[in-house]
């Protein structure tokens, strides 16, 4: 990393040692905040996407996790497949295209290929005209992805489906949803969200609030897609007493801000995000946020979480695990101002080992 990029990731994390409780990262961000911070220092920001500590928390993937002992069994299998289907008097061409068969469905399933181009079909099959313009939106490969798959020419990963999908969704609830032009989120990980919105429609402003290094991370990966001079830094709003949209909005296209600049926010945000980020803090934390959201938040509310939440210390099997879990219902009331439109985990969400990963929308 440049000095001037160390600066930068720096101040953000002194910034945060002085700011209040409510805006530092809890039980389960404390930990990965950390394994991102040295792999950010250790294997640089150009390749954020291949971390292990990415993949663990922030940069979710399609393929199975198996080890190189594991993937050697499906290599052994694959090897002596068509041997084994002759000494079974087997046809030797029906034994080539059962090799092909289990090539395409166990690879396909391995590298997550096959459940990658299921959710593209969704994305494809609930879209509509409507804006945002969502059809020829590509993912760029910046921070060296170790997992992008290419559909009808353009790039997808897991979160940019992720986000796709769900938006998709709002589009098929919402009426209006050709006036979205600004957006807020929390969470948003290196930035897939403003990527897509920016992308779509170049009315937009977009921007993202997150603890560092990941408002380190978005704010890399952001200025590298659209250009320095199109995202606003840390750097550029620290000491603005009050961060005005409509005055940011005049010079950029969008900004990334740490937690504690929330409540200098002035202006209304079309739309708010969140994905997955809500159901790593404690319920305390959420309601805090909420607090100055919904005066903030003019339209909808577009949230992915857990609806029963994240594993609690008390069953997480020293797995990253939070104090409370934050479930539906604290959605619910935390947003008051706000009504449920509609939900759903089967189709624009997932259901995995267990996990209910629910898509809301609300409207005020």
């Amino acid at each position: 990393m440049t000095n001037t990029t160390t600066a930068l990731l720096n101040l953000m994390m002194e910034d945060m040692n002085d700011a209040p409780a409510v805006f530092r990262p809890t039980k389960y961000w404390k930990t990965a905040s950390k394994h991102i911070l040295e792999d950010i220092k250790t294997a640089g920001i150009e390749n954020f996407q291949s971390h292990k500590s990415a993949s663990k928390y922030y940069v979710p993937s399609y393929s199975e996790n198996l080890s190189g002992q594991e993937m050697n069994c499906f290599s052994l299998i694959e090897e002596n497949f068509v041997q084994f289907a002759l000494s079974n008097d087997i046809d030797p061409s029906r034994a080539a295209h059962c090799k092909t068969l289990y090539q395409y469905f166990i690879k396909g399933f391995l590298e997550g290929h096959i459940k990658g181009y299921m959710h593209y079909n969704t994305f494809l099959a609930a879209d509509t005209s409507k804006a945002p313009h969502l059809s020829n939106i590509s993912q760029s490969s910046i921070g060296n992805p170790h997992e992008l798959f290419t559909f009808h020419g353009k790039k997808y990963s897991r979160v940019f489906l992720n986000y796709l999908r769900a938006l998709a969704f709002l589009k098929k609830h919402v009426s209006d949803t050709d006036t979205i032009k600004t957006i807020l989120e929390i969470g948003g990980g290196y930035g897939t969200l403003g990527e897509i919105m920016l992308q779509s429609n170049h009315d937009c402003f977009y921007i993202n609030i997150d603890i560092p290094p990941l408002s380190y991370v978005s704010t890399y990966y952001l200025q590298q897609v659209f250009g320095q001079d199109a995202i606003a830094d840390y750097s550029t709003t620290r000491d603005m007493e009050i961060i005005d949209i409509d005055i940011l909005k005049e010079k950029y296209r969008g900004a990334v801000l740490c937690p504690w600049q929330l409540p200098r926010i002035k202006g209304n945000f079309d739309l708010f995000a969140n994905f997955i980020s809500f159901q790593e803090m404690e319920p305390a934390i959420v309601e805090n946020y909420a607090s100055y959201l919904n005066r903030i938040i003019s339209k909808y509310m577009l949230l992915r979480n857990s609806s029963t939440g994240k594993p609690s210390s008390s069953s997480s099997n020293n797995k990253p695990c939070v104090d409370t879990p934050v479930v539906r219902q604290h959605y619910l009331d935390f947003f008051e101002p706000f009504s449920l439109i509609a939900a759903d985990s089967k189709i624009f969400g997932d259901q995995h080992q267990g996990l209910d990963s629910e898509v809301l929308i609300l409207g005020r």
